[in-house]
């Protein structure tokens, strides 16, 4: 296969809600120790700023395209077209494909979570399928 043509990303609203899950979770765990009430307060404070700064952000993509061409992986980051590379090992679920690339020139390391609703069913399947004869 020589070619995967552009998947273009989406935000995932299973990420924003397993986000917030995980954040209640941390806040009734936190509420159910025995530690005193000042400490609970300023955990559950800071739990509460980091989720929703989470939570606000979730929807900002920093990888917004990727694809593969002419024996090279590329991505679309911030607006700017950089060669990437794989590297390290990469998962490949029905419901969840992890891709680790590495920029070809400042070799800065992106791991990119693409969760089913992210993607269009058609570019997932074949993203899916590409990754495993790669």
């Amino acid at each position: 296969m020589e070619r995967l043509p552009a998947i273009i990303l989406k935000p995932s609203r299973f990420a924003y809600y397993l986000h917030l899950v995980v954040l209640l979770l941390a806040l009734t765990a936190l509420l159910l120790c025995g530690i005193t009430w000042l400490i609970k307060v300023f955990l559950g404070v800071s739990l509460l700023v980091v989720g929703i700064w989470l939570l606000k952000t979730q929807n900002q993509l920093i990888i917004e395209e990727i694809g593969f061409e002419q024996e090279q992986w590329w991505a679309v980051i911030q607006g700017n077209k950089i060669k990437a590379s794989l590297f390290g090992e990469q998962l490949v679920l029905p419901w969840l494909v992890i891709i680790n690339l590495r920029a070809v020139d400042t070799n800065q390391k992106y791991s990119l979570a693409l969760w089913r609703d992210a993607v269009d069913k058609e570019d997932l399947r074949r993203l899916r399928v590409f990754l495993r004869y790669y």
